[in-house]
């Protein structure tokens, strides 16, 4: 492995040397093409290049910079004005994150690439706030603000994050006014005024791991509020970057802002990971979105005249596959990756790119029509498998449930051969209380009747948010779909067998999942509750510390460290872990009954005929 790395060193330093001239006029950096350079000068247009969701994907940094740089060069020769902009969640996604703080490599690819300004998504702060602080500080010392082709200090994009503050937390307060944090910007771009401000949605932020320990406000309420103030300042277009996203199309966050604040010529939506072939309108006002994962880039023109601002032009442009990719952006990637790989040998004694399996038929993190996602169900199986070896549970394990929401699943299991790479950036998010990169698995007790809770959940309410539709191992249910909202979950059954109320089950799942637990109590307005427990049915009030499943056996860690939900996917695969299917698949099943509204209707009958001879004898005893 140690070859290797050198090579990857040798690699980089190549491209640097024999590119690095190729692009020393490209768009990086302080290089950009000045109005002075155009022809065709298109009178008061601006040319948007925008991304989101990127999740450090540095396995696409060259390809994707080579191709806004292309881009870019072509409108300014075009004569267009130019505004590269991003819609959040640039980090967290990818093996490469694990050294999201320390390198601060994303954020320095923004600089890099020329953006002038981004949003913070959810999964920025996945590694709370201190480990943000920590990346915004680095991206600027030690020689990380340097342009790797050229030496020169880069310009960093703006954050324009306008709901949030940093509140008590000291190191996210300073951080944010050492990058020069604006609730907007106005930019010059030739005879345009461009203000730009970015919203992180309320379903982005109650889903991240810092909900409640930072200042956050309502961002359809923060967008009226300051509004005015960006007017004030005479822009001639107004682009907000939304982290909110507009999958839900009316029902969205997005949709919202548009409907209350027409004034916003333009919403960048991120979050969703939806590409919008075709703007989204609500009113006037186009949504936009790019994808994820630097797969596509977006282009809008918008032309600006005395009648107002429209939308000319809207295209999401594939990054080809054949483009000859940036030097400076393949050389942050390479020793980007010489460090992930010692790092990775170090904790789990092979490489990350060691392939460890043959899938003959591709999993889909998609759930069908009819409630399965197979992906889900896969790592649900490897989880229980998890509980089961490691020997948490007793040898008898028909109380057991292995529980995965969609939202922790980043990508398919790729048909062909898989690497210990792929698995992981299909789980990629989070780390646990020693700061390896994976949430946890962890072991908890909840009751027959919290089950049940869990169940209604699923039929109820996670419908309108659909990351939080969980899959289950071992258990299933039967529902009647005509009941009123949390009335509709009829039995539960647990490996075949209905559960009692209030006898205690073993329930494995992940960190984040156990933590978002209160979300079945906060999205029921306190109907149903839930509380992990331990196996004697006490409260645990540190679900992180308390339990997560921790490596005692061969071919596991041998550390005692907590095992990471992907490493355990990791081993159900290497392993090729045979367990049966828990009947049915998928785990709810619906009967649709009209009986229990007949038995209501005759009860309400009888009760109205009650009253009503009630009132009639008490009316005669009076006379």
């Amino acid at each position: 492995m140690k070859k290797s790395r050198i090579l990857l060193v040798i690699a980089a330093l190549v491209c640097v040397a024999f590119c690095g001239n190729a692009y020393a006029q490209s768009t990086v950096g302080h290089n950009r093409l000045t109005p002075a350079n155009k022809t065709n000068h298109k009178v008061n247009t601006l040319k948007v290049l925008f991304t989101g969701d990127l999740h450090s994907c540095a396995d696409r940094y060259g390809r994707l910079v080579s191709f806004i740089n292309k881009e870019r060069n072509s409108a300014v020769e075009n004569g267009y004005e130019v505004i590269t902009l991003d819609a959040g969640d640039m980090a967290m996604g990818s093996i490469y994150s694990a050294f999201y703080e320390i390198d601060a490599t994303e954020y320095r690819l923004l600089a890099y690439a020329g953006y002038d300004a981004f949003v913070f998504g959810n999964h920025d702060f996945d590694l709370g706030l201190t480990s943000l602080s920590y990346m915004l500080y680095n991206s600027r010392i030690q020689g990380n603000d340097k342009n790797p082709t050229t030496g020169k200090s880069m310009v960093f994009p703006v954050n324009v994050t306008a709901n949030i503050d940093g509140g008590d937390d000291k190191n996210f307060s300073n951080a944010l006014k050492f990058i020069g944090h604006q609730r907007f910007f106005i930019f010059n771009k030739g005879n345009l005024r461009v203000a730009v401000f970015g919203l992180l949605g309320n379903n982005a932020y109650n889903v991240s791991n810092v909900a409640g320990k930072m200042s956050f406000q309502d961002p359809v309420e923060v967008a009226k509020k300051l509004l005015p103030s960006i007017k004030a300042q005479k822009p001639d277009i107004i682009i907000c970057l939304s982290h909110s996203g507009a999958a839900l199309r009316d029902k969205s966050e997005d949709a919202r802002l548009a409907r209350e604040c027409p004034d916003i010529d333009l919403i960048i939506s991120g979050h969703d990971h939806e590409a919008l072939f075709k703007p989204y309108m609500v009113g006037n006002v186009p949504i936009v979105s790019a994808g994820s994962n630097g797969t596509v880039i977006g282009e809008a023109d918008l032309f600006k005249s005395k009648d107002g601002v429209t939308l000319q032009d809207y295209e999401l442009k594939a990054v080809p596959e054949d483009i000859a990719p940036d030097a400076g952006a393949l050389f942050l990637a390479n020793m980007l990756k010489m460090k992930v790989v010692e790092q990775f040998e170090k904790r789990y004694h092979s490489s990350p790119f060691e392939v460890m399996d043959t899938v003959k038929t591709q999993l889909s993190v998609n759930t069908d029509s009819t409630g399965f996602n197979p992906m889900a169900y896969d790592i649900a199986k490897a989880i229980f498998n998890c509980a089961y070896f490691l020997k948490e549970v007793p040898k008898d394990t028909s109380r057991l449930v292995s529980i995965v929401p969609k939202g922790v699943i980043r990508q398919n299991l790729p048909q062909g051969p898989v690497t210990y790479e792929d698995v992981f950036n299909i789980l990629s998010l989070g780390r646990d209380s020693r700061k390896n990169p994976g949430y946890p698995v962890i072991l908890c007790y909840l009751t027959g009747k919290e089950l049940k809770a869990i169940c209604e959940y699923n039929v109820s309410a996670a419908p309108e948010n659909p990351d939080t539709y969980m899959t289950f191992y071992g258990m299933n249910y039967t529902y009647n779909p005509v009941m009123p909202k949390l009335f509709r979950v009829k039995d539960v059954y647990v490996h075949g067998k209905k559960v009692e109320a209030s006898a205690l089950y073993p329930v494995v799942t992940d960190l984040y999942t156990a933590n978002c637990i209160s979300l079945v109590d906060k999205k029921s307005h306190g109907f149903l509750s839930l509380t992990p427990k331990t196996k004697d049915g006490k409260e645990i009030l540190d679900i992180e510390r308390s339990c997560p499943l921790r490596g005692n056996a061969e071919g596991w860690f041998l550390d005692n460290a907590d095992i990471a939900e992907w490493y355990a996917y990791a081993l159900y695969l290497r392993d090729k872990v045979d367990l049966p299917d828990s009947y049915p698949v998928p785990a709810g099943k619906a009967e649709p009954s009209y009986i229990p509204f007949v038995i209501w209707g005759v009860a309400a009958v009888a009760l109205i005929a009650v009253l009503y001879f009630l009132i009639r004898t008490l009316r005669r005893r009076r006379k």
